[in-house]
């Protein structure tokens, strides 16, 4: 993604398509940094250039940020993510499809799962970042992170706790982020498992 709305700015982040109505996904920190939101973004996918602008009212505490592609003709067409069927297990090998400019390839296997304390007794934790073998680098803050058949099992985002080191976002919380964004008009909302 870019700043504004022209072809020659520098990339700041990258993402992946959520849906095929133009819901794009990224991390919060890599495409803000620690400059307010902006009124639209430049998104590149496979070298064509589309206007996209901020879903409304979004937290930008949380680490997801979501963007809708704006001005889409009714022949276009995107290929969005095909989502796994859960969350990956510790020992599993994925693949880290980043890189500053979302051309980098990295495999890394899945080495501690953190979860999030619930707030009773009778409720589950939950999973709430994955940590790797090897670490992470920053530059694949927001790249897609899918398992040994392509399908999407996270994000990567930057880890909360520990400044130098980036974890994995897990894809039960991304769905669940995702049907929480209030309609758009197209149809955003994605249940999980299967096709994107």
């Amino acid at each position: 993604y870019a700043n504004g709305t022209g072809s020659s700015s520098d990339p700041i982040a990258i993402g992946f398509i959520a849906s095929r109505d133009g819901l794009v996904v990224s991390d919060t920190r890599g495409l803000l940094g620690d400059a307010p939101a902006r009124e639209s973004y430049y998104v590149t996918i496979k070298g064509v250039g589309y206007n996209a602008e901020p879903i409304a009212g979004q937290d930008t505490e949380k680490p997801l940020y979501f963007l809708k592609l704006t001005g889409l003709s009714a022949s276009t067409t995107l290929d969005a993510v095909t989502y796994g069927r859960g969350d990956p297990k510790v020992a599993q090998t994925v693949v880290i499809l980043g890189g500053g400019d979302g051309t980098g390839v990295f495999k890394a296997t899945l080495s501690k799962m953190r979860y999030t304390k619930a707030d009773s007794t009778t409720t589950p934790s939950v999973l709430s970042g994955i940590e790797t073998l090897p670490r992470i680098a920053d530059q694949n803050l927001g790249a897609p992170v899918v398992d040994l058949d392509g399908q999407l099992v996270g994000i990567v985002i930057p880890d909360s706790t520990d400044a130098n080191r980036s974890i994995i976002y897990p894809i039960s919380r991304i769905l669940e982020s995702i049907n929480a964004i209030p309609s758009q008009g197209a149809s955003t909302a994605v249940v999980g498992g299967g096709g994107g």
